[in-house]
């Protein structure tokens, strides 16, 4: 499963040709005798075109996240940065045995995905969204992933591969800031619990 939703490149992509090939038949239709004329204008219009991809491009990839940039962030609806590596812990309910958890994120402009390592296991977001309150001063990571898991000895849970959804709230004004939310999955039974992150580095390890 991965999220279904439009593709932005794509459609900057369609609506830049669109717009050149219209303006192109404009000119056609009223200055048929200055066919090399139009021709010039056109690749004039290229040549404003393409600056504007390569800043999308790079504003997508690396500057939304440049500390000038995010103070003005509710101006121009743009999310945290969550990215890099986060450590701490996972608490399953009625175990009361906090054990070490890992998580890392990547991140740009449009989208994030949330890779989750336990010395039980591993598991990949394949809907990741992030959410804020009403004032858009409180930010939450919401996500559904697939983990592949140990059998969990004692609660007669076996190794499976099983869906999980979790809800993690950002407080970025923390030193290191922290990542605080709920989890719950679909295994037989059901497993849940509370997870813990403090952020290490933006060096992703891909692993535990």
């Amino acid at each position: 499963m991965k999220p279904y939703r439009i593709n932005v490149k794509s459609m900057l992509t369609i609506s830049g040709l669109i717009s050149i090939l219209v303006f192109a038949l404009v000119l056609l239709v009223w200055h048929r005798e200055d066919t090399g004329k139009i021709v010039e204008v056109l690749i004039h219009y290229g040549f404003i075109m393409l600056p504007i991809s390569i800043l999308w491009w790079f504003l997508e990839k690396n500057c939304w996240h440049w500390a000038w940039i995010q103070n003005y962030r509710t101006w121009l609806n743009i999310s945290p940065d969550f990215r890099g590596r986060w450590e701490g812990t996972l608490n399953r309910v009625d175990e009361n045995n906090p054990h070490r958890f890992v998580v890392e994120i990547r991140q740009t402009l449009t989208k994030v995905w949330i890779y989750s390592y336990s010395s039980r296991g591993v598991s990949i977001s394949h809907i990741a969204e992030i959410g804020s309150d009403d004032s858009e001063n409180n930010f939450s990571l919401c996500f559904l992933w697939q983990g592949d898991a140990a059998e969990i000895i004692g609660r007669n849970i076996p190794k499976s591969i099983f869906s999980g959804y979790s809800i993690l709230h950002l407080f970025e004004n923390e030193n290191p800031k922290r990542l605080y939310g709920k989890y719950f999955t679909d295994r037989d039974p059901q497993t849940k619990g509370i997870v813990e992150l403090s952020w290490v580095s933006y060096e992703l390890q891909n692993k535990f």
